[in-house]
């Protein structure tokens, strides 16, 4: 998974990436993503 973290007029302000060597549906996938993202944002 790939993030990019942006002001609203656009500036780079993060970014993250994290590697999953599983294998998921297309709902997991997305549910585990915004985990992610929630977790990443959160630190």
């Amino acid at each position: 998974m790939g993030a990019v973290l942006r002001h609203e007029t656009g500036t780079y302000i993060a970014a993250s990436f994290e590697w999953c060597m599983a294998t998921m549906t297309a709902a997991e996938a997305e549910a585990w993503s915004l985990l992610k993202g929630l977790q990443w944002v959160a630190s």
